[in-house]
């Protein structure tokens, strides 16, 4: 028996692993999504990736990552800051967006819309394929200048 049952807990299910492809699905059946990690200082520099995959799928984060993670959230209004394994304050965050689910809906349109801005694949190839056709005439130029002065 596990110790949600024994909880009386009938809405919480812990799956086990899942495979990559099916996490999609799982994110679009959840109104907000946990992202945690443990609390050293280690993961202060952490930008965990999930955060870019929830915030494109237009899902507000409880997030419980101090550092580099909480100020990236917290400039894009993604999300909310919990304090890393501090279930009181988890709690308290999960009761207020129950009671402000509009609030869900803003940061999760806060984050659809800073990802589609600014981590568009199509756009961050074309800028890619325009650095390197820079580089590129960077070194023919430099190339048929040092020919030149032979």
């Amino acid at each position: 028996m596990s110790p949600y049952s024994q909880l009386g807990l009938k809405n919480v299910t812990f799956r086990g692993k899942s495979a990559k492809e099916h996490t999609p699905e799982f994110y679009a059946l959840a109104d907000v999504l946990l992202v945690t990690l443990r609390k050293i200082d280690l993961f202060k520099n952490a930008l965990p990736s999930k955060l870019f995959e929830i915030m494109a799928m237009g899902k507000p984060i409880l997030l419980m990552v101090d550092g580099e993670a909480r100020t990236f959230v917290e400039e894009v209004d993604a999300g909310l800051f919990v304090e890393p394994e501090n279930p009181d304050d988890l709690a308290k965050n999960i009761l207020f967006l129950k009671n402000n689910p509009e609030e869900l809906h803003r940061m999760g349109g806060k984050g659809r819309h800073f990802i589609s801005r600014h981590f568009d694949r199509n756009k961050l190839a074309d800028d890619y394929l325009q650095i390197l056709k820079e580089i590129t005439l960077r070194r023919l130029n430099n190339t048929t200048s040092a020919q030149n002065n032979f």
